[in-house]
């Protein structure tokens, strides 16, 4: 054996089924997006605190979800309580962006544009887009039109992507 062969271990199909369920770094932050959308419609939905919601999410709704035939890997739970609190905490200044890059000229976008989850999936975006200036831009986005390619058909995935880039735009 020499030092660039791998070690296996007893026990290492434990190891992996672990690894499978909780995920990779990339894979978690991208759950906790989609989970903050679906947390941050809850709110807005049900007249929530994200007190309330976010120890539920985290208890019972984190990991082992399917969505569309896919396993949900636990999300990263700091992210997502992050993104769920700054969303609240910053919620006017966030849905004053939102509108400045919705830019919706007819009735229709408009009306698709206050529809609680689709305004979830912009606010959330363009609270990332604004604090977590570390973080490129376009992994956020790309996780907020997965999220949105989990919901909508294309119309509203390009929506989501016109709105972020102009929240990208203005905030870095």
């Amino acid at each position: 054996m020499t030092d660039n062969q791998p070690v296996i271990e007893a026990g290492s199909d434990q190891a992996a089924q672990k690894k499978s369920k909780t995920g990779s770094q990339k894979a978690r932050k991208s759950a906790a997006r989609l989970l903050a959308v679906q947390a941050v419609y809850q709110i807005l939905s049900n007249k929530q605190s994200p007190e309330e919601v976010i120890p539920e999410f985290l208890e019972h709704r984190a990991g082992g979800i399917d969505i569309d035939g896919d396993e949900l890997v636990t999300p990263d739970g700091p992210l997502f309580k992050d993104i769920v609190d700054g969303v609240f905490n910053h919620f006017d200044q966030l849905h004053e962006m939102v509108q400045a890059n919705r830019g919706a000229k007819d009735e229709e976008k408009a009306d698709k544009s206050a529809e609680p989850l689709l305004h979830s999936l912009f606010i959330c975006g363009a609270f990332e887009l604004m604090v977590h200036q570390s973080i490129d831009a376009p992994i956020i986005i790309n996780d907020y039109l997965h999220a949105a390619r989990a919901f909508y058909d294309d119309a509203e995935v390009k929506l989501v992507n016109a709105v972020l880039d102009g929240v990208r735009e203005t905030t870095r």
